[in-house]
């Protein structure tokens, strides 16, 4: 799947209603010490690496993002026929500006979304490299260290924008970076195909 951006992809009434349940007081968020590769945090954790994340499945604001998912794939064209994740991910500022490590969300053929939830200075940095599911190892961490050697080049670098969606195959590693002048980076991760 080649890169797809679409602004205003789901109408407004929609898209409010899942904004004010993911930035309401109450949302419950848990804390991950690294954004990827957790597993091996000690290989990758720095202090500007971790985020807080929420799984959507079971959660009172699962049918409002797979309705969001829906509208935005349909308005931009694309076909969504199983979703296997949505993960909505935040990123607090960061006094540095950084970049976390290069990842896949899954290590079989996927697409992936990104649907945008606030204006961000935390950009999401898309890669010319892809990871081969016929890896031995069957894991991506491994492959984007021993095959790629940790070296990776930039195809695509993505500004957050509010109810900006974007999609791409998901065997594109992929990084986010932490914002350094917005409060917080937030985005609902899909993983579907």
């Amino acid at each position: 799947m080649p890169l797809i951006e679409k602004y205003d992809a789901v109408n407004d009434s929609l898209f409010r209603k899942a904004r004010d349940i993911i930035f309401s007081d109450n949302f419950p968020w848990y804390y991950v010490a690294a954004t990827a590769y957790t597993e091996n945090v000690d290989q990758y954790e720095t202090l500007y690496n971790g985020s807080f994340y929420h799984l959507a499945r079971n959660s009172e604001i699962a049918n409002t993002l797979e309705d969001c998912l829906l509208v935005a794939a349909d308005r931009a064209g694309v076909a969504v026929n199983k979703i296997h994740r949505i993960r909505i991910g935040m990123i607090p500022i960061c006094p540095v500006v950084s970049v976390n490590p290069p990842h896949v969300d899954m290590e079989f053929p996927h697409n992936v979304g990104l649907l945008y939830m606030n204006d961000s200075d935390g950009h999401t940095h898309l890669y010319n490299e892809k990871y081969d599911c016929n890896y031995e190892k069957n894991h991506s961490g491994q492959y984007y260290i021993e095959v790629l050697n940790k070296k990776v080049t930039i195809k695509e670098i993505i500004l957050p924008a509010e109810n900006k969606m974007v999609f791409f195959d998901g065997l594109t590693y992929h990084s986010s970076s932490p914002p350094t002048k917005t409060k917080r980076r937030i985005a609902v991760n899909y993983v579907f195909d």
